[in-house]
């Protein structure tokens, strides 16, 4: 079975940035809930932490130009003495499975979250 994408390639991305104009009124697009995230933390905190870099995640990172558009959009967005980078690793469906993978592997972590079966 084949399936065909026309106007649906262009549909589909755009709602991550404008829903509004999809019929998702009462939700903000990707670049707002970047901003969101940002700003929660307190603007001068945020400041400090370099939260104008932007980690992309997950298989819709492979969209042909989101890392740019967002990019371009967070500029506008953020305070101009800001820096705004925007990246995806080369397998970005894979970058969260990597940094649980990471986590795990910590000793500490490990003993205080997980239980051996001896210990039970």
């Amino acid at each position: 079975q084949r399936v065909i994408l026309q106007a649906e390639r262009v549909a589909v991305p755009e709602a991550l940035f404008s829903p509004g104009d999809h019929g998702m009124t009462h939700t903000a697009g990707l670049p707002e809930l970047v901003q969101r995230a940002i700003f929660a933390v307190g603007g001068e905190e945020a400041w400090r932490m370099h939260f104008g870099q932007v980690v992309l995640c997950g298989a819709l990172a492979k969209l042909p130009g989101l890392r740019e558009r967002l990019a371009a959009e967070l500029r506008q967005m953020l305070p101009e003495h800001w820096p705004v980078t925007v990246v995806a690793e080369e397998e970005p469906e894979l970058s969260v499975w990597r940094g649980a993978a990471e986590v795990v592997r910590d000793p500490a972590f490990r003993r205080a979250h997980f239980m051996s079966r001896q210990a039970a």
